[in-house]
């Protein structure tokens, strides 16, 4: 029983992870993160689809990476350490030039790295590691429960956002956001190990 209650854990772990590494705020509030930055309206939504054609690069080279370059857990924690990498960016950015276009240029390259890095390295990995770590026995209720639990956080995230980034709110817009996700990210990149 303790070793197939550690093993349904660690799968909620791994599939947790793509909520804890900021995927889902950067995925659905990246336009509405990119105008309150202070990039134009127009700019931010091409950006943002910029972003998506990006993923799916991303997820294209993850894919053969995973087949042919590296294994699993090295391109989990390999995603986890590149993603926190980009957040520290983001963070630095709005600390050093608050406000100026070379702070919106940033706000736009990491968030685009950002997309290509997760669909890349965090995106592709999930799944098959959670689904290979559970026993066969168990293996429908594990990873029924460790997504039901992805998507849980993924709404709570969907939720709280808006609140986080919002100037009327908390108006955390790059710096405490990105400190956090930076935190978030490494400290998932820590679990892995």
């Amino acid at each position: 029983m303790g070793t197939e209650l550690r093993r349904t854990l660690l799968c909620c772990g791994v599939l947790a992870t793509q909520t804890g590494a900021g995927s889902w705020f950067i995925i659905s509030y990246a336009t509405y993160f990119m105008t309150v930055a202070g990039v134009s309206t127009d700019d931010a939504f091409k950006f943002s689809v910029m972003n998506t054609c990006l993923g799916l690069i991303g997820v294209n080279i993850g894919i053969y990476l995973m087949r042919h370059v590296m294994g699993r857990r090295t391109i989990l924690m390999t995603g986890a350490v590149v993603q926190a990498c980009m957040m520290l960016g983001l963070a630095v950015s709005a600390t050093v030039a608050p406000g100026t276009e070379a702070a919106r240029r940033c706000v736009i390259a990491f968030t685009g790295l950002y997309i290509c890095s997760y669909n890349m390295l965090v995106g592709d990995a999930t799944y098959p590691t959670a689904t290979e770590m559970v026993s066969t026995r168990l293996r429908s209720w594990s990873v029924g429960s460790a997504i039901s639990l992805g998507y849980f956080l993924a709404w709570l995230t969907g939720f709280c956002s808006p609140y986080f980034i919002n100037p009327e709110n908390l108006n955390w817009v790059s710096l405490p956001l990105a400190c956090l996700l930076f935190l978030l990210c490494l400290s998932h990149s820590v679990c892995l190990f």
